[in-house]
């Protein structure tokens, strides 16, 4: 579908940097008003993305994946008011997290205590249809896709119980498997984008993200932020012709940094701004020039994108 290629916002980076500045986990800030004002902000700069990520965490669960009514009252109304600015909704997924699932739904502990969702169990098969149903269905929240995260995150370890015979890259397919064919049984357009990038992957995700950048906080030396970036979207591409790619914004060291990637987005997959107002590592906020460069860069890429 067309809309797949439109510029993405995603919430996570503003989140951070509410959090950096009141003291307060990040994923406390996933809320409708807060989203709503950024939104706002880079509306008002002539900024609108095609497509909205709502981020960690706007459900009350992870494993069962129902949106917190305090944080984010009548979800599916504000996408429907988002579509009709015709805009698409993603919605955060976390895999693995056992958070809120009964225990033959789970990867086990000897002692019986969930580590993770487990994909070959019936259980959680049944419970993952459902979930995303009410997240992707026309008669549930009615979003139109899933960033999927902490795909990495599966158990590992001596002493493990699961009901089937799969384990590792395998067990991680059969998990991508099942978030892929529930979600488009839910809504057959729907995007997801996970950070799989991998041949082994390409039956199960439709763009892939190039996640998070290596920071300063890191004990290694690290790239800046164009060389990262463009390393890995070139291993994204090799993996096969056409393939869609998010080009992520987080975590960005400097202004000066994300200044150049902005500009070296368009030519490396679909552009992603992950801030309205500033950074979080750094706390600069953006200036006037930002958001015009912001529109320059997105204009650049859509006039492309339509030819």
């Amino acid at each position: 579908p067309e809309w797949w290629t439109r510029p993405i916002f995603c919430g996570w980076g503003e989140q951070n940097r509410i959090a950096r500045q009141v003291g307060v986990d990040p994923t406390t800030l996933s809320r409708r008003d807060r989203y709503d004002a950024w939104l706002d902000v880079l509306a008002s700069h002539g900024v609108v993305p095609g497509t909205v990520v709502i981020d960690d965490r706007w459900q009350t669960t992870y494993g069962r994946n129902e949106p917190d009514p305090e944080r984010w009252p009548d979800l599916r109304g504000w996408i429907a008011d988002r579509h009709a600015r015709d805009q698409r909704v993603l919605l955060w997924f976390k895999a693995w997290d056992p958070e809120g699932l009964p225990a033959d739904a789970c990867v086990t502990d000897a002692l019986g205590t969930p580590v993770s969702g487990d994909p070959t169990s019936a259980a959680y098969e049944h419970i993952l249809r459902i979930s995303l149903r009410d997240m992707l269905g026309p008669d549930g929240l009615d979003a139109d896709g899933l960033k999927v995260d902490f795909t990495a995150q599966g158990p590992s370890g001596d002493g493990l119980r699961r009901v089937g015979e799969a384990w590792g890259v395998a067990l991680l397919h059969r998990l991508c498997e099942l978030v892929y064919r529930f979600a488009k049984e839910a809504e057959p357009d729907a995007l997801v984008v996970a950070h799989t990038a991998s041949p082994l992957f390409t039956d199960v995700t439709d763009m892939i993200r190039l996640n998070d950048l290596l920071r300063l906080s890191d004990p290694d030396p690290v790239a800046p932020a164009v060389a990262q970036m463009t390393h890995r979207a070139r291993v994204a591409a090799s993996i096969e012709p056409g393939m869609l790619i998010d080009t992520d914004d987080w975590c960005m060291p400097s202004l000066e940094e994300w200044r150049a990637y902005l500009a070296a987005k368009p030519a490396l997959g679909v552009p992603a701004l992950y801030y309205a107002t500033g950074l979080d590592y750094s706390g600069e906020p953006f200036t006037d020039a930002d958001y015009a460069a912001i529109r320059a860069a997105w204009a650049g890429y859509e006039a492309r994108r339509v030819q």
